[in-house]
């Protein structure tokens, strides 16, 4: 309990909280500042200040431009959108051993069915489709159909179909009419035709007779399809459904996917 003799000049709080003194002082003296009315409010010192500065601009902090990436590989620039092969003494990269850079470079081909030549040539009569079955395991792009053949100079057309268990069933991919440039491995561009993993057929169709690369004598015991008779100016249905399918030769087609 306080004193109250004590409490002179001071105030209690009620009891049973925390109790604050307050010391009484002289009231503090308010210094009042007067402005100039000569002076323009917007002013600082001698330096006059533009509203309309002030309202709309902002300061950027850090804004300089510096250039920080350095110099420019040259080869970067010289390989952009190849994916192989060299450009302007550049090596803007290399294919997978099976595969093969492409004429443009823009994608390593590689190649799916018989590709490797069988070391025998025979004649295939004109007007004849025939064609050879193969698997892909996983999604691919088709880019090229191909052929080796015993001779250049003469016509013929290529195409890729589907497989309903039987034999070709709906085409996917072909060329137009083509003209064998090679003796020897002969490529034609189908465009990119993305296909599923699954087993598709490499058909080609001859003009006159034509010389193919294929197995050797006694080495005929694989299934092919086969049409005959069929012009060459009708080309490739877009469903086939009247192929024979039988045993015989294997002949050098492939397909080129990109890799």
């Amino acid at each position: 309990m306080l004193d109250p003799s004590t409490t002179s000049g001071t105030t209690s709080t009620t009891e049973g909280t925390s109790m604050s003194t307050t010391s009484t002082t002289a009231p503090p003296t308010t210094t009042s500042m007067t402005t100039d009315p000569t002076v323009d409010p917007m002013t600082t010192g001698t330096t006059t200040v533009d509203p309309s500065e002030t309202a709309d601009s902002t300061t950027s902090v850090g804004t300089t431009d510096t250039d920080t990436t350095g110099p420019v590989d040259p080869c970067e620039l010289a390989c952009d959108g190849l994916a192989c092969g060299p450009s302007e003494g550049c090596a803007c990269g290399d294919c997978s051993p099976m595969a093969t850079c492409a004429d443009d470079q823009t994608y390593c081909g590689l190649p799916v069915g018989f590709f490797n030549d069988f070391g025998s040539t025979a004649l295939v009569n004109g007007q004849v489709q025939l064609g050879f079955r193969f698997q892909v395991f996983e999604e691919r792009v088709v880019r090229r159909l191909a052929v080796i053949s015993g001779g250049a100079g003469v016509d013929v057309r290529m195409a890729l179909y589907t497989h309903d268990g039987v034999g070709p069933a709906d085409r996917i991919a072909q060329t137009g009419a083509v003209t064998l440039y090679a003796n020897g491995v002969n490529e034609f561009d189908v465009g990119a035709t993305t296909i599923m993993p699954g087993e598709y057929w490499v058909m080609l169709h001859t003009a006159g007779s034509t010389p193919l690369a294929r197995t050797f004598n006694g080495d005929n015991g694989y299934e092919e399809a086969v049409r005959i008779n069929i012009p060459f100016m009708d080309g490739f249905p877009m469903t086939m459904n009247d192929e024979m399918v039988i045993t015989d030769y294997r002949y050098n087609l492939y397909m080129v996917v990109e890799d």
